[in-house]
């Protein structure tokens, strides 16, 4: 029970030792008079009654010497814009181009060439943008139109490869097979 006392005790001794140091304290200087209170000086505010005998605020037009009331400053014309400046839109990337197939060509060396992908391992792209007129990819004609789309993206890109990577080594065949050793 004493132990309780005691702690009791401490306990408010250090809630009284917080509040009086944490009290703002008025701190008189030299240059200071000492009724300031640090807020600055505030000039006595005089009512100037106008012509009817009421006080008017500081913010009203103040009556000419004549008696009339002063018109405000008009307010600058802003400039008026001639037309907003034009859009500035990005180059759209090329869809893409035509190939027309040579003698000895395969998807695989298409692909290879370096304005088409520079990756032989793509040719599943090239084969997948023109299964309208190709049903083997190891079997492409002399003077055809290939399509060479450039908009795919990162994961059709990366599928191709991997489809080409798992594609059965060539065996030579000079009609288009029924089934395709995979899903292209």
């Amino acid at each position: 029970m004493r132990g309780v006392k005691i702690f009791i005790v401490l306990i408010t001794a250090v809630l009284l030792i917080i509040a009086s140091g944490c009290a703002a304290r008025k701190t008189v200087t030299p240059d200071t008079p000492a009724d300031d209170d640090g807020m600055g000086m505030v000039e006595d505010f005089e009512e100037i009654p106008d012509e009817e005998g009421l006080p008017f605020m500081e913010d009203e037009a103040i009556p000419e010497p004549d008696g009339m009331m002063a018109e405000p400053e008009p307010l600058p014309e802003p400039e008026a814009m001639d037309e907003p400046p034009p859009l500035i839109e990005p180059e759209p990337r090329p869809a893409g181009m035509k190939y027309i197939v040579v003698k000895d060509d395969t998807l695989w060396d298409i692909s290879r060439k370096d304005k088409i992908y520079s990756n032989s391992f793509r040719w599943p792209l090239i084969f997948k943008a023109n299964m309208d007129q190709i049903q083997d990819p190891d079997i492409i004609e002399i003077g055809q139109r290939l399509d060479i789309r450039k908009d795919w993206d990162r994961a059709e890109i990366n599928d191709a490869v991997k489809k080409a990577q798992d594609t059965p080594p060539y065996v030579p065949h000079t009609n288009p097979r029924k089934r395709l050793p995979l899903k292209y």
